[in-house]
Order: C-alpha cells, then sequence, then structure tokens
C-alpha cells in the first residue's frame, strides 16, 4: 500500500498539475493559487503569525518547538493519523486562549519561518470572533457579560448594544486570542467562537 499523501504534498501536486497541460481546467475548479486549494479542506485556528494557510502548510515541518515555547499551553499539535494536518500546531480557545505574549515566544521558537511577527505597525490577527445569537444566552435574557469581561479589548473588539443582544464583534479590533471563547459558559458548544482569517 502507498505512503499516505500529506496536505503539503497534495498541495505541491496541485500546484505542478495546474501549470500543466490541464492547468486551465484546474484553475476553473481551484483557482490559481495554494490557498484556494487549501480553503478546500478543514482549517485549524493557528497560532500567531502563521503564514497563510497553504504557505504555512509548506513550510512547518511539524516539529513541535512552538507547543513547547509557548508558556500558557494554548497550542497544541494535531492528532489526526494520516491526515494532511498531522503534527502542525492549532489553538483550541475553548481549552486555553492565546495571551498574545509581547515576546511572541511561539513566533521566536519557529525555525521553519511558518510563524513570523506581523510587520511593524501591524496589529498581530489570530482570526475574528463571531456569535451564535441562537445560543448566546443573552438572547433568552440573561444578563450574561462574560465574553466582554474577558476580552483584553473589551467595549471595542466586544461590546455590548441592548439588553437581549449579543454582542458585537468588530472585526478591525479583533485579535482572535479566543478569550471570549474560553469564557463563554454555553455548553457544550460555546456561543461566540473564533475562526481563522480570511486569508487561511
Amino acid at each position: 500500500m502507498a505512503d499516505p499523501v500529506t496536505r503539503a504534498e497534495f498541495l505541491r501536486r496541485m500546484g505542478r498539475f495546474t501549470a500543466g497541460f490541464f492547468g486551465t481546467i484546474a484553475d476553473l475548479v481551484f483557482g490559481d493559487s495554494l490557498e484556494t486549494i487549501a480553503r478546500l479542506f478543514p482549517t485549524f485556528l493557528r497560532p500567531p503569525g502563521a503564514l497563510p494557510e497553504g504557505e504555512f502548510l509548506e513550510t512547518c515541518t511539524r516539529c513541535g518547538t512552538c507547543v513547547s515555547a509557548c508558556p500558557h499551553f494554548a497550542i497544541r499539535r494535531v492528532l489526526l493519523p494520516d491526515s494532511f494536518d498531522e503534527g502542525t500546531p492549532f489553538l483550541s480557545p475553548r481549552d486555553a486562549y492565546c495571551h498574545l505574549c509581547h515576546d511572541l515566544p511561539c513566533v521566536t521558537a519557529c525555525p521553519s519561518g511558518a510563524l513570523r511577527p506581523p510587520p511593524r505597525g501591524q496589529p498581530l490577527r489570530i482570526g475574528t470572533a463571531r456569535t451564535d445569537a441562537d445560543s448566546c444566552l443573552r438572547s433568552s435574557g440573561d444578563a450574561c457579560t462574560a465574553c466582554v469581561s474577558a476580552c483584553p479589548d473589551r467595549f471595542a473588539a466586544l461590546s455590548l448594544t441592548g439588553g437581549s443582544t449579543p454582542p458585537t464583534v468588530d472585526a478591525g479590533r479583533c485579535s482572535g486570542c479566543g478569550a471570549c471563547e474560553s469564557a463563554c459558559p454555553v455548553r457544550p458548544d460555546p456561543a461566540i467562537t473564533v475562526h481563522p482569517t480570511a486569508s487561511r
């Protein structure tokens, strides 16, 4: 039996395929970048400074140094044998949110460049929080403010506009740290969750 094809290898093969004889047809289906192809697969919330998903998968060596470097144990490794993402780092805010450490130890520890600091002057973005009005306790009259209180940029990235209205997320201010998701009391699935940035 042939060895399983990794996600990164699949993307590389598709890249070669699209450059070949059937490139025009493939471009109609997949677009002209690895990013388009990468979006066809489940995407994990990556650590701070992660390259766009297709490039990240090409660059990440699955070494685990970012996992070890995280002082808050927020970074984990994908444990899905034979999957495209096996061994890559991801964040699970429900279990432990990213503290966006000022010195970014996970980025500093990355030897391959799969994690990189943002350009000078640009804010660090991991993802964007989204609320589910149907499951938010506020929609049923509860005065819960757990997510807003937990947000490092409270009343800017996450704010309240009415008594029975779920929190409003300002995508321009939200870093995607996941503190809100971690704090949400709704179980088992939180009423506010962080999703990867659009470029991934």
